[in-house]
């Protein structure tokens, strides 16, 4: 009718336009609505195993579908949720290039600056480049997330993913600033003095030995006192006291390796244990500072 109108000259022209946009939009609306009830179905079919090739048909038309209507009309007003739905069928089908294309036009496309999606997506996005192993892009879009939506609800996990990321990719350093920068985010919770002790290691392998020091210098500040932790306070202990020794600061050595010996009698800890191990190791290295010693007194004396 409204075309009819515009072709004859009839009605104001606004009001025409306005009416065929309504138009549109609900037949788009209506495209979208069919897309998402295939989508129902695909998620009842993919339960059933004797249905899964027929989800997967169903998830795969719906995505198509839904990445069409966009494509035709881009000022669609639900183009950001048609992308993400799109999206998130073509990941069920293990589709994860066609689905990271997607969450990237929501992420990266101008129009979608105020979408209440482009969180989501970014979230999205970084488990879907993990999923296909490309950590490195994994990683920055994690950090992106935390970085632009600071109350988003998976900062958290975005912080410990690109953490693993970068360590399984072997980026020491970058993995243990990331856990600082979750610490200093997080700090508290049950997870925490893992965390600070996963630090200094990283920079061990990292071969840093001036931040790892200062890390395992932390961890006894704040934990040397807690028994649940004396296995992890020996280590730190352990290695700080091998660090004096060779740097000829015999009074640190002394200190830390009599907390060692020390930590592993006060608490009743079992032979042929890594904690025994170090034991040994802190009263070898304490033996052998009183015999040099007592050359050092004889050689003088004589």
């Amino acid at each position: 009718i409204a075309n009819d109108m515009a072709q004859a000259g009839k009605g104001d022209p606004a009001d025409i336009d306005a009416l065929l946009g309504q138009v549109k939009d609900a037949r788009l609306t209506a495209r979208f609505q069919r897309s998402a009830d295939l989508l129902k179905q695909a998620e009842i079919a993919i339960k059933d195993p004797e249905r899964e090739k027929e989800a997967r048909t169903l998830y795969s038309k719906a995505a198509f579908e839904l990445e069409k209507i966009v494509d035709e009309n881009p000022e669609f007003r639900k183009a950001d949720l048609a992308l993400l739905s799109a999206a998130r069928a073509f990941e069920t089908v293990k589709l994860y290039e066609k689905a990271s294309n997607l969450y990237k036009r929501i992420v990266d496309e101008a129009r979608f600056e105020e979408s209440d999606q482009r969180e989501l997506a970014t979230y999205y996005l970084a488990r879907n480049y993990k999923l296909f192993f490309d950590f490195e892009r994994s990683t920055r879009t994690f950090k992106r997330l935390v970085r632009e939506y600071p109350k988003s609800s998976h900062r958290k996990e975005a912080l410990l993913e690109a953490a693993t990321l970068q360590e399984n990719d072997q980026d020491y350093v970058g993995a243990a600033e990331t856990l600082k920068e979750y610490l200093g985010k997080f700090p508290g919770g049950e997870v925490e003095p893992k965390l600070r002790l996963l630090i200094p290691r990283l920079y061990e392998r990292a071969g840093q030995e001036g931040p790892m020091a200062a890390a395992y210098r932390d961890y006894l500040k704040r934990y040397s006192k807690t028994p649940q932790l004396v296995a992890a306070t020996m280590e730190a202990a352990l290695v700080l006291g091998n660090i004096a020794r060779v740097a000829g600061k015999k009074k640190d050595a002394t200190e830390y390796f009599v907390m060692v010996r020390d930590a592993f009698d006060a608490n009743g800890l079992q032979p042929e244990t890594d904690e025994a191990a170090r034991a040994a190791e802190a009263s070898f290295w304490l033996l052998d500072g009183e015999y040099q010693r007592f050359i050092s007194k004889k050689i003088t004396t004589n």
